[in-house]
């Protein structure tokens, strides 16, 4: 089977590096932002019908010095595939079915994790090669397929050569992976990260929820599809006359508050984590592979059950070739995690290997599905646990090699003395390991969905506060019980911290819920979305709906108002103002605030072009406009707003 065209052969390179720069040469003079598609990934049927590429020459070649720089000798290859090759001329990849037929996967495993490498391969040489002729550029990934063993997705790899990934929304359309991967691995700040989303559901509560969540993963915008609606179909943002479709303006009124100051307020905090780490591997993908194959597929995937006004179905792979008890086991992790309000990092095996998981000093680390384990890994695990960390698995991980070959036993064996006991909490050196087994595995799509997933949430509670990590606040229902549901990300600026709320729209009960959050301490807070000010206190009550966002801001000091001053009064067509900003508190600012600043020409109406938001440091900015030559002449406006408080200065200048 080869792939059409093969990413290893020379001339196919050839060709798609002079493609790329001669689009390159073009684009440069418009924008630096290129993004890479490469058909669509290494499966080119998005896959569908899950594909052993490839087995062209080029790429079988490059496959077996690939497996010389793995093992070292053929000795050893030999004896981790159960061959008997004679030469490395003799060594060939293994299909899904023949290593099955053979009885070890280790042949399979190894050519799919040499093809990610050629994926990631192909997208080094095609950002190099942008780069010859468009030096800044930024260059990425946009709408990769769902992450399975056949796409060639090796994420913290293919992020190391890549500016950014934007990548689908989550939850029913398989892509949660992707958008915790984008923001863990990613790597250039000032790339133009999003996720997609558009009119695949026309539920109010989904189109609301996207934009903010895309903010609260420190990405910068959204990308919605598809513009303008085609002949005979809805899905679009726009109608013929260019007016937005309902759904498409309920995301507009989103995207537009955040635009006017609070996405640039939180992009420029530090996203704070729980010290929880969740261990995230090609090879856990590719061991979820094989064990989905000895499983009897459900009847129905529960994703098809959740949406019933949607557009597109949800992307469900055949039981072949999909990796879905990972990605249930990953998305019950990440989801349990973010219900206690909760959040957490990505590490990979490299980070596991080269020290970095040691020196950001976790406290958790989380094995979904982690069946797969180099010995490297594991030794780390293991001392991870010796050393005071707490394990949590949600099957007996390590029960392959990092080739995917079957061991006798674990290799995490000694972390759990009684493995096949669920929630058993078992105590290595100075940590404790347990293991989950099914325990979560109803957990998303129908305890939740039901709102009788409780009782699971507080158990995996208590085993975290055997780390001593607790949420930094709580959100309580009515009843004063934890709403659940909601996930919480706090931000830091200075002195200030933001807690963000954000409602799954998922989420079972009512629409409407009224809440009280418990703050981790006493502070001036602010409502940062209604701009109201709700004293010095630890708590708030307030109504969270499905799909709503929440952003609140704990301060040590209160914003008494603003200060705006003008170089001048009077002003010429194209001459330049300068803008002096001061915010007024009762303590010095020791953090960086954001203004939104807007003017008003003589007929009072906005000025759109002079609009912006001002990062301000310590509560002090300036900002210079430029007054266009044909500027009516008259009375005109400027109105800057502290995006924390609401309060608002306003001054008036005279165009001559």
């Amino acid at each position: 089977m080869h792939r059409i065209p093969c990413f290893t052969d020379p001339d196919f390179r050839a060709g798609l590096k002079e493609n790329l720069q001669q689009k390159a040469q073009l684009n440069k003079r418009f924008s630096h932002y290129y993004s890479l598609s490469i058909n669509g990934g290494l499966s080119p049927l998005r896959c569908i019908m899950p594909l052993d590429l490839c087995f062209s020459p080029t790429c079988q070649a490059h496959f077996r010095e690939y497996l010389k720089r793995e093992y070292h000798s053929l000795e050893a290859l030999n004896q981790e595939w159960g061959t008997a090759c004679k030469s490395w001329e003799e060594v060939k990849a293994m299909t899904f079915p023949q290593a099955r037929r053979h009885g070890n996967f280790a042949p399979w495993a190894d050519h799919r994790m040499h093809m990610e490498q050629v994926f990631t391969d192909i997208n080094r040489f095609a950002r190099k090669a942008i780069l010859e002729i468009d030096p800044e550029a930024v260059i990425g990934l946009d709408e990769p397929n769902a992450t399975s063993s056949y796409n060639g997705y090796d994420w913290p790899s293919l992020m190391q050569e890549l500016d950014f990934c934007n990548p689908y929304f989550g939850k029913w359309h398989w892509r949660d992976d992707q958008i915790e991967a984008a923001r863990c691995f990613g790597q250039k700040l000032e790339a133009p990260t999003g996720i997609w989303f558009g009119s695949y559901w026309r539920g109010e509560e989904f189109n609301r929820f996207i934009p903010w969540q895309s903010l609260f993963n420190g990405m910068k915008g959204v990308y919605w599809w598809v513009g303008m609606a085609s002949r005979n179909s809805s899905i679009g943002a726009l109608t013929p006359d260019f007016a937005p479709l309902p759904y498409f303006a309920q995301a507009l009124e989103e995207i537009n508050e955040i635009k006017r100051g609070i996405g640039k307020l939180l992009l420029h905090c530090t996203r704070k984590h729980d010290k929880i780490a969740i261990h995230y591997s090609t090879r856990s993908i590719h061991a979820a592979t094989i064990e989905a194959n000895t499983q009897l597929p459900p009847e129905k995937f529960p994703e098809e059950e959740i949406i019933k006004d949607s557009m597109a179905l949800p992307d469900t792979p055949t039981q072949f070739g999909s990796s879905y008890p990972l990605y249930r086991s990953q998305l019950a992790l990440m989801t349990v995690l973010e219900d206690i309000g909760l959040q957490y990092d990505f590490v990979s095996p490299e980070q596991l290997e080269n020290g970095e998981f040691q020196a950001q000093k976790y406290k958790v680390l989380v094995l979904p599905y982690a069946k797969a384990l180099s010995p490297a890994e594991a030794e780390e695990i293991k001392a991870f646990v010796r050393n005071g960390g707490l394990l949590l698995a949600d099957r007996l991980p390590g029960i392959m090699d990092g080739h995917c070959k079957h061991l006798p036993q674990s290799s995490l064996i000694d972390l759990f003395s009684q493995a096949d006991q669920k929630l058993q909490v078992n105590c290595h050196g100075k940590g404790k390991a347990v293991c989950l087994h099914d325990f979560l595995d109803d957990y998303v799509f129908s305890l939740r969905r039901q709102g009788r997933e409780k009782a699971k949430r507080e158990k995996i509670k208590e085993f975290l506060q055997l780390a001593a990590v607790e949420p930094g606040a709580r959100i309580l229902d009515s009843k004063g019980d934890d709403l659940g549901s909601t996930e919480m990300v706090f931000f830091r600026n200075g002195a200030v911290e933001f807690v963000c709320l954000l409602r799954d729209y998922l989420s079972a009960g009512s629409a409407s819920k009224e809440v009280t959050i418990m703050f981790p301490r006493l502070a001036h807070i602010y409502d940062v979305r209604t701009n109201q000010y709700l004293g010095f206190g630890n708590q708030a009550a307030l109504t969270l709906r499905k799909g709503q966002a929440r952003v609140f801001a704990l301060s040590p000091y209160q914003v008494l108002g603003v200060n705006l001053a003008l170089d001048k009064e009077k002003y010429r067509p194209g001459d330049s103002i300068s803008v002096k900003i001061d915010l007024d508190t009762t303590d010095n600012a020791a953090a960086a605030h954001v203004f939104r600043i807007e003017v008003l020409d003589p007929e009072h109406q906005t000025v759109k072009h002079y609009s912006r938001n001002l990062l301000a440091e310590n509560g002090s900015g300036a900002a210079t406009l430029t007054l266009a030559l044909n500027d009516a002449r008259g009375i005109w406006t400027i109105q800057a707003s502290e995006v924390m408080s609401g309060k608002t200065a306003t001054k008036s200048w005279l165009v001559e």
